[in-house]
């Protein structure tokens, strides 16, 4: 054998070698693959039954867990109960018993509460069905139905308050009401302050009652909270208590309010007045809050009349949606101050102008236009019964005239001869 056909008997060997090691190579390649890459939820023959604790903003959670696992996110509590029928939800039902939600509740419970997940103190009880590759198939309630339950006595560790209570305001004789909303490993402890150093006796429990209010109840009120693990204090919460006559059977009240407003609470006493940034609100009657046909004859539109002066000189700003036009609306509250019924005055739902409306004229503005030759004014309330006047030196001062009929939002004037100093006023 010559050396040129050893060389090239031993190329191909080597060649040989090498595509026996590759077919090898692929044949181990393809055995670990095939069964080294099952889902990741494990595997199952016929489908993952589960049981599923998550807040209203969390979709159905991927991959299932193995058989018998449980898995914590971070606003989901997720555990496979059995391998079985996924479309067989009567058969999933028996499987996710309320026994396995329970012993579950405490997982979710305690996930905490960020403004990033949609945590709440109380949950659904959720059965998810999935096909063998982990896909949701049917999603429902278990047997003892769709209700929430609350995770009161399933938290741990200290007490943690996630809600502070408000600050109040009632009329002299309403109920005032304070509450808190806490978390921790129970039993938890509460006991209320009025003032920050006297004691409310029998005053121990989540919420406080004051029925009947008096004036010499006004101040603030805390409540503290221990358990066995540690203690907190809320923050100290306001209540003002109106001197004037609370109601027996309702408010019937008059409101004229922008567009964007809630209905005011509380109403004033019977008779009163309250101003805020964007309404106004005047207590007319007490009466019957489900009589509307009676509330309509008791808030009159010379009620209305009278109060539009106050609105029309509310400011109009960027945080509030007060405009030029508003309707009449009366609102029915009950004994408690709670919003009953909300319609629109007999006379009807339009829209009423705040011209003429004012009573308080301010400063105009003045705007030139040299283009045209001419001087805009403009003012922050349309009261009527004013004159405009003029003046060259300040002292001597003439009325302006104007064409019958022209918009009141913008009066132009010609401007005397350009040269001539010129002065404007609103005299009321």
């Amino acid at each position: 054998m010559t050396t040129s056909n050893y060389k090239r008997q031993g190329t191909q060997s080597i060649e040989r070698i090498a595509t026996v090691k590759a077919k090898l190579y692929l044949a181990l390649f393809s055995f670990c693959f095939a069964v080294m890459v099952p889902h990741a939820g494990g595997t199952v023959t016929n489908g993952y039954i589960t049981a599923v604790l998550r807040s209203e903003c969390t979709s159905a959670p991927t991959p299932p867990p193995p058989v018998g696992g449980t898995r914590v996110g971070t606003d989901y509590v997720i555990m496979t109960v059995a391998d079985a029928d996924p479309m067989n939800y009567t058969n999933a039902q028996q499987l996710a018993t309320d026994a396995v939600f329970l012993s579950l509740m405490p997982l979710y419970c305690n996930l905490p509460m960020t403004a990033s997940n949609c945590v709440t103190r109380e949950v659904q009880w959720n059965i998810i069905t999935y096909d063998v590759n982990g896909n949701p198939r049917i999603s429902g309630g278990p047997p003892s139905g769709a209700q929430y339950h609350s995770c009161a006595g399933f938290e741990s560790g200290p007490p943690v308050i996630l809600l502070q209570p408000s600050d109040q305001s009632v009329n002299s004789g309403q109920t005032a009401t304070f509450s808190v909303d806490v978390s921790g490993a129970a039993p938890l402890y509460y006991q209320w302050m009025f003032d920050q150093t006297n004691v409310l006796a029998g005053a121990t429990n989540w919420t406080l009652l004051l029925p009947n209010a008096r004036s010499d109840q006004a101040g603030t009120y805390l409540v503290m909270i221990y358990n066995t693990l540690g203690s907190t204090n809320s923050r100290a919460a306001t209540l003002t208590v109106d001197s004037g006559p609370a109601a027996t059977n309702g408010y019937i009240t008059a409101v004229l309010r922008s567009e964007c407003t809630s209905a005011p609470r509380p109403p004033p006493p019977v008779g009163g007045t309250r101003v805020g940034t964007d309404y106004v609100i005047m207590t007319v009657a007490d009466a019957d809050p489900m009589n509307y046909t009676n509330a309509q004859q008791l808030a009159t539109d010379a009620v209305f009349l009278s109060l539009m002066p106050l609105y029309c000189n509310l400011p109009m700003t960027a945080s509030n949606c007060v405009t030029r036009e508003v309707q009449w609306n009366i609102i029915t509250y009950d004994v408690n101050g709670n919003p009953v019924a909300s319609a629109c005055a007999s006379s009807g739902c339009q829209f009423h102008s705040c011209a003429g409306g004012a009573t308080q004229t301010l400063p105009a503005t003045l705007k030139i236009s040299p283009a045209s030759a001419k001087v805009g004014l403009s003012w922050s309330t349309m009261a009527s019964d004013f004159v405009l006047e003029q003046s060259s030196n300040l002292v001597d001062w003439y009325p302006v005239t104007w064409p019958a009929g022209t918009n009141f939002d913008t009066i132009s004037v010609r401007l005397p001869p350009q040269g001539s100093g010129n002065f404007f006023r609103l005299r009321h």
